[in-house]
């Protein structure tokens, strides 16, 4: 895996683990990691599993956000990149100015 993978997949690990610890209804984090595991999976955060059959429409609402919470820090990640070159191109420009 190459570094940038690594790097994506870490932060979207730790989107799921972040927006897990401050959801109240959702379940406790286990572990996280970004080794992989097969071929299937570049890391996964595992969660202490509830003993409740039934969910309550709160913990079904916090589990579906902690779950996108992966994707939407990858693409925080991207975004705060994307405005780094943006700033730097916008430097340079300026230097030759």
């Amino acid at each position: 895996m190459i570094k940038e993978e690594r790097r994506t997949v870490a932060y979207h690990e730790a989107g799921h683990a972040v927006a897990g610890w401050f959801l109240e209804h959702a379940e406790p984090l286990l572990k996280v990691t970004i080794v992989p595991r097969g071929t299937a999976a570049l890391g996964f955060a595992q969660y202490l599993p509830n003993e409740n059959l039934l969910l309550t429409k709160e913990q079904l609402l916090d589990m579906t956000c902690m779950t996108l919470g992966g994707r939407a820090s990858e693409e925080v990640t991207s975004l705060v990149f994307v405005y780094k070159l943006y700033i730097y191109e916008v430097m340079s420009i300026c230097l030759y100015v």
